[in-house]
C-alpha cells in the first residue's frame, strides 16, 4: 500500500480526499446474489472488484463477479465515476445512507481538487439554468395566491406544486444564487427568494448540527418560508406595490405593518403547525421591541422560535441583495457584513453565527474583485475558511473578458485574496444574470 493511501471509517472521511477502494463489502453484501451482482454492476461501471472465489482471491471486472462471490473491495474506480471517488459533503451523506463504513483513501492533489469544483462549477450553473423558470412560475403563483385570497378564495395548490417540483429537483440552492442576479418586486419574488434561502441555509444548519428541526418535510419548510408574508394579500394592492417610500406613521405604513397579524390569521385557517404560523407572525420582532422596526406591537422577542430568528435574518438579508425598480440593491457580501452589525442588536447573535457558517461572508452568486483586478463570481463557500471562496473568473486584471472561466479556489490559491466585492449589476447591467449563466468553467 502506497504511503499516502491508508484505510479510514466513514466518520473519517473529509472533503479533499480520494477514494481509491470501497472495502467491508461483505459485511454490507454477505455473498453475492444475482440482485447484488447486478447492483455492484450497475454502481461501478468499469471499475475493479477483488473477489473471494472458491476459497482463492482474485479480481474480475464489475461486470464478471458471481453469485457465491464474497465481495472484499471495489478498486480501480474509472475517472468517469469522479462523483464516487472526490469525496465531498453531498457524497459522505449518501455513503452513510447507503450503510458503506470503510474506505482506502490518498489526498486529492491541487489539480485534481482545481478539477472536481470546476465540475461542480459548471453542473450548478446548469441547475440555476433550468431553475430560471421555475422562479418565474413560483413568483407568479404567489402574486395569483394573494390575489384569490383577497378575493375570499384559499387555494394553495398551484404554490404546492412548484414547493415539490423545486424539492424533487434540488433547485433550492440554485435558485437562491439567483437572488442578487434578477430583478425581484418587494413581495412575490421576495417570498420565493426568502423560502429557497432558508431552505438551504436552514438544512446546512441542521446537518451542522446533526440535528433534524422541527419541520415534518422539506416540503413544509419551503412552504412555511414563502408563506412567511402571506398576511399581505390583506394589504391593499396600491400599497403593496408602490415605489413610494411611505411616512413613518402614515395609514399606508400601518397597513404594511398589520401583515403579519394577518399572516397569523391566515395560516391558521389554512392549519399550519404553530411552528409556521410563529415564522409568519414573528419575523418582524426584535430584541429591543420599543424599536419601530419591531412590529407587531406587543409581541415578544422572548416567543420567537429559533426557526423564526433565522428567518429574520434571511428576510433582511434577501430585502437588501433584492434588486428593486425603484431602489439600488446591495451587494450579498455587503448585505452580510451589515447584518453582523445588527448580531446581538437587533437579531439573536448565536442564530447570526449559524447562518454565516452556511451562507459564507461572500455567498453563492456574489462578484469579487482579486488582488489582480481580475472579476469573478463566487460558486461555492467552504466549510472551513468562510472568507476564501471558490471563484469562477470571468475577466482578467486587464478587462479583458475570459472563456471559458478559470476556476480558482482561494482556499488552495493562499497567495490570492479578494479586494472588494461589487452589485453585479454595478459592473454588467442587465446582462448580470446572462453572463452568470453562461458560466464554463475549466
Amino acid at each position: 500500500m502506497s504511503e499516502n493511501v491508508k484505510e479510514v471509517g466513514i466518520a473519517q472521511l473529509e472533503e479533499g480526499m480520494n477514494i481509491v477502494a470501497y472495502q467491508g463489502l461483505v459485511e454490507k453484501l454477505g455473498l453475492l446474489d444475482a440482485k447484488s451482482c447486478q447492483w455492484v454492476s450497475h454502481n461501478f461501471p468499469g471499475a475493479k472488484a477483488k473477489v473471494t472465489r472458491g476459497g482463492n482471491e482474485q479480481v474480475v471486472r464489475v461486470d464478471q463477479v458471481k453469485e457465491g462471490d464474497l465481495l472484499m473491495q471495489v478498486e480501480e474506480l474509472p475517472s468517469r465515476l469522479h462523483h464516487l471517488v472526490h469525496v465531498t459533503q453531498k457524497l459522505i451523506r449518501e455513503l452513510q445512507r447507503q450503510g458503506f463504513k470503510q474506505f482506502l483513501v490518498r489526498p486529492s492533489t491541487k489539480e485534481e481538487q482545481r478539477q472536481q469544483a470546476a465540475r461542480e462549477a459548471n453542473s450548478f450553473v446548469a441547475k440555476a439554468k433550468k431553475s430560471v423558470a421555475v422562479r418565474e412560475n413560483a413568483s407568479k403563483a404567489v402574486e395569483q395566491l394573494m390575489d384569490n385570497i383577497a378575493k375570499g378564495v384559499m387555494k394553495l395548490n398551484e404554490v404546492e406544486g412548484l414547493v415539490e417540483q423545486i424539492i424533487e429537483s434540488s433547485f433550492g440552492a440554485a435558485m437562491s444564487s439567483l437572488a442578487s442576479l434578477k430583478q425581484s418586486d418587494q413581495t412575490y419574488a421576495h417570498c420565493v427568494d426568502v423560502g429557497v434561502i432558508y431552505l438551504g441555509v436552514y438544512k446546512k444548519i441542521m446537518q451542522n448540527k446533526g440535528e433534524k428541526g422541527i419541520f415534518q418535510s422539506e416540503h413544509e419548510l419551503l412552504l412555511a418560508a414563502i408563506l412567511h408574508d402571506l398576511g399581505k394579500s390583506k394589504v391593499p394592492k396600491e400599497i403593496l406595490e408602490s415605489t413610494v417610500r411611505f411616512e413613518r406613521n402614515s395609514p399606508e405604513m400601518e397597513a404594511m405593518r398589520a401583515h403579519p397579524t394577518h399572516s397569523i390569521e391566515l395560516l391558521k385557517e389554512l392549519g399550519l403547525p404553530d411552528y409556521c404560523v410563529n415564522l409568519a407572525g414573528y419575523h418582524h420582532v426584535k430584541m429591543d421591541e420599543s424599536n419601530f422596526a419591531s412590529y407587531p406591537v406587543g409581541f415578544k422577542y422572548a416567543d420567537m422560535l429559533y426557526e423564526t430568528r433565522l428567518l429574520a435574518i434571511i428576510d433582511i438579508y434577501q430585502a437588501l441583495i433584492g434588486r428593486r425598480s425603484y431602489k439600488k440593491s446591495w451587494s450579498a457580501p455587503a448585505a452580510i457584513r451589515f447584518i453582523e452589525a445588527l448580531a446581538g442588536v437587533e437579531l439573536d447573535e448565536k442564530v447570526w453565527d449559524d447562518f454565516v457558517q452556511a451562507m459564507g461572508y461572500y455567498p453563492v452568486g456574489s462578484l469579487v474583485e482579486l488582488d489582480d483586478g481580475s472579476l469573478g463570481f463566487v460558486l461555492k463557500v467552504p466549510q472551513k475558511d468562510l472568507k476564501r471562496p471558490q471563484v469562477v473568473l470571468v475577466r482578467d486584471g486587464s478587462g479583458k473578458d475570459l472563456k471559458p472561466n478559470p476556476m480558482l479556489d482561494l482556499a488552495l490559491e493562499k497567495e490570492r485574496k479578494i479586494a472588494k466585492d461589487y452589485d453585479p449589476y454595478e459592473i454588467f447591467g442587465e446582462q448580470a444574470m446572462d453572463i452568470f449563466l453562461s458560466l464554463k468553467s475549466v
